[in-house]
């Protein structure tokens, strides 16, 4: 999902649309979490959310309302099995965030380390 280019194949332009709609919907709060959990390549749960996306600009917790708004907006996945509720991006939602916290004006928190998967 790299830029909007004209020689973009039709359907990629056009997902590219549905996200930045998506996203210019979103609350600075969202935004903030959103971006922050690009850096999980996998899926992640409640605590490592917290762990890693709190900082400045969004408290520990605010972490489980704004991640449910996310959810409830279509930009993050739920999975419930065995009474525990994992998390992830879809693939190309996560590389948008991941454009957009490369911006130097929207920082990553500091002192965390980028790429974190947790698994199951």
């Amino acid at each position: 999902m790299t830029g909007g280019s004209r020689t973009a194949v039709r359907r990629q332009q056009t997902l590219r649309a549905s996200v930045d709609w998506s996203h210019a919907l979103l609350t600075e709060t969202e935004r903030i979490l959103f971006r922050r959990l690009a850096v999980f390549l996998g899926g992640f749960d409640l605590q490592a959310a917290q762990a890693v996306c709190s900082d400045t600009g969004i408290e520990r917790y605010q972490v489980l309302d704004q991640l449910t708004l996310l959810v409830d907006k279509s930009l993050t996945v739920a999975d419930e099995s065995s009474g525990r509720t994992r998390y992830r991006l879809l693939e190309t939602v996560r590389q948008y965030a991941l454009e957009n916290s490369a911006n130097p004006a929207k920082p990553m928190p500091s002192g965390r380390v980028i790429g974190i998967t947790t698994h199951r």
